[in-house]
């Protein structure tokens, strides 16, 4: 657990979203950023919980991010890893087991050769996961969260009236 009133908190911080944001017009997205020291499961565990299954609060998705040169160097020690593992790489093993998307970053620093290696071993310690590479982060949007691209308008001004779920 992280810490006390942990539930209380993110379920009165979805429901100021909602209320403040979204019910206003003024709020699309919710995005949750739980740090590296994250167990994602918690947070995944207290939206069902205090919201279930509602149309207007749904998670899209949970992402991961993982340093490529650190797949390289430990990855394959999550592969092997036992009830003996360090808490850190079995936090690592907790993130990637709930991921729906992975993002194997700081790929500009690793060989291709290194890269495609990382992908798979990713791949084959998460294959419920989509894995993508990047550097300094940079992801299209279409791929963090469950939209389109918008179709380009030919005047200045841009309506999303017609195109909620675009960016």
């Amino acid at each position: 657990v992280c810490c006390p009133g942990f539930d209380d908190a993110l379920s009165t911080a979805v429901r100021n979203a909602l209320t403040q944001g979204a019910d206003t017009g003024l709020l699309d997205y919710l995005v949750l950023e739980t740090s590296g020291a994250a167990d994602p499961r918690q947070i995944v565990g207290a939206l069902e919980v205090r919201f279930g299954p509602l149309a207007r609060v749904r998670l899209d998705r949970v992402v991961t991010v993982v340093d490529a040169e650190r797949v390289v160097a430990e990855g394959h020690q999550w592969e092997e890893a036992q009830d003996g593992a360090s808490h850190e790489d079995q936090l690592q093993l907790i993130q990637l087991s709930v991921a729906d998307l992975v993002l194997l970053n700081k790929v500009d620093l690793i060989s291709p050769e290194a890269s495609a290696s990382a992908q798979q071993l990713l791949q084959r310690l998460c294959p419920h996961a989509k894995v993508v590479a990047c550097s300094h982060g940079d992801v299209p949007v279409p791929e963090l969260l469950d939209v389109e691209a918008a179709a380009a308008v030919p005047s200045a001004a841009v309506s999303h009236e017609d195109n909620p779920a675009c960016w």
